[in-house]
């Protein structure tokens, strides 16, 4: 009887814990009314030497940004079609880095005025295999459009 007890209390203690996953947002408490960055392209190769951030908000910008990357590439990568009226492209480069990982932007806050936006912090890995490569990665992510300035956060 007592096993059985046991095991029931196991099972009810299993079921009714549930594991959650933390995004951006909810890290800084902001609600379901906060728009959406989702990434819509990256690669390892042909982001910048240094770290950049830029709003694009026309085709004629990210067309002038795929050209440079597509500069040393055969065949180039395809430049994503999106409706700028509808929204408009976060481009992040990391850098030149050893880290073969692009990390991942969130928008940590909003006002009225100002939205930023921010790297999502990792932990170091407990590989003891470390890349030799020098990558440059970039990636592009898709938000609806704003009036709002967009500002990077390097909290």
């Amino acid at each position: 009887m007592k096993r059985m007890l046991l095991v029931l209390v196991t099972i009810l203690l299993i079921v009714s814990c549930k594991s959650q996953k933390k995004t951006g947002n909810e890290e800084s408490g902001e609600g379901a009314d906060m728009p959406s960055l989702s990434l819509i392209a990256s690669d390892l190769y042909g982001g910048a030497e240094e770290e950049v951030f830029e709003v694009i908000r026309d085709q004629a910008s990210l067309q002038k940004f795929y050209r440079k990357v597509n500069m040393t590439r055969k065949p180039g990568l395809p430049v994503p079609q999106i409706d700028f009226s509808k929204n408009m492209a976060v481009l992040y480069c990391s850098g030149s880095t050893n880290d073969i990982e692009l990390p991942e932007m969130y928008i940590s806050e909003q006002n009225d005025k100002e939205m930023y936006l921010e790297k999502a912090k990792f932990y170091a890995k407990d590989s003891t295999v470390q890349s030799t490569a020098t990558v440059t990665p970039f990636g592009l992510y898709l938000l609806p459009l704003t009036d709002k300035q967009v500002i990077f956060s390097q909290k």
